[in-house]
């Protein structure tokens, strides 16, 4: 699933193709949208909260979308053409004169009023987005510690504590602060938990230009311990590796030794 980074990535990348521009056209396949008349409506901008993409315009709505694991959003200049791809999966078409954005796959697409917005089940829950520069450190901690007996790997992955950390970002993080995954929230100081926190900030706003690395090193693997069970930690030497937690058994990746 993309990350925080991925999605600021996006939103940036979308904010300068479409902020300032008139929709000519909107077209979907979702019953919720049918009906939806957004040509004539000026993009006011596009923000990422943590893992949600939000396109605004000027009448008061906003086109809300999570990506999940296969969504993504596509720019189209004119003369491409769209992309080979089942009708089905197409979920929105925004064209803005010779520019068509399109977004396929995603799980959860919706238009949403500004009282909607603010008050949305979801996202009005979420905590910090970390990928923000202003990034309220204290807020973080303070929702993390209120997670009390869940392992902190789990409560890393909570968005309603920490919006914009997946996979990735957990294990490297962990481990970039020789925190074990099984601890519970509860074992962690406020100086720890403030730690990772500002660890987790950097990582994702240093990757929101290129490619996801956590190493920042011209040689080997970029990344210290996702996803390399079984191969020698950078570090110690000793064997990475790996276990399943919470309800979905995500895959935590950890140092036996450098985590103790």
């Amino acid at each position: 699933m993309p990350e925080g980074d991925t999605l600021r990535r996006l939103a940036e990348r979308l904010d300068g193709v479409l902020r300032g521009q008139r929709i000519t056209a909107f077209e979907s396949n979702l019953p919720r949208l049918a009906g939806v008349e957004l040509a004539g409506c000026t993009v006011t901008g596009v923000d990422a909260r943590g893992k949600h993409l939000l396109i605004s315009f000027d009448d008061g709505r906003t086109l809300h979308s999570h990506l999940g694991m296969r969504g993504k959003w596509m720019v189209l200049r004119a003369g491409t053409g769209r992309p080979a791809a089942p009708s089905h999966r197409v979920r929105v078409v925004l064209t803005a004169g010779a520019t068509r954005v399109l977004c396929r796959d995603a799980p959860t697409v919706e238009l949403l009023r500004d009282r909607e917005l603010s008050h949305h089940r979801v996202l009005s829950a979420l905590g910090p987005d970390l990928s923000r520069a202003d990034v309220d450190v204290a807020e973080a901690v303070a929702r993390l510690r209120a997670l009390g007996s869940v392992t902190i790997a789990e409560a890393l992955l909570e968005q309603r504590a920490l919006a914009g950390i997946g996979n990735v970002y957990k294990s490297e993080v962990l481990f970039l602060c020789g925190a074990r995954p099984t601890a519970p929230v509860s074992t962690f100081g406020d100086a720890e938990l403030s730690r990772m926190v500002t660890v987790a900030s950097k990582l994702l706003r240093k990757n929101r230009r290129g490619r996801r690395t956590t190493r920042f090193s011209s040689d080997g693997p970029r990344v210290w311990v996702y996803d390399r069970t079984g191969e020698r930690c950078l570090r110690c030497g000793d064997r990475i590796a790996s276990l399943g937690q919470g309800e979905l058994a995500r895959r935590t990746y950890f140092c036996p030794t450098c985590q103790a």
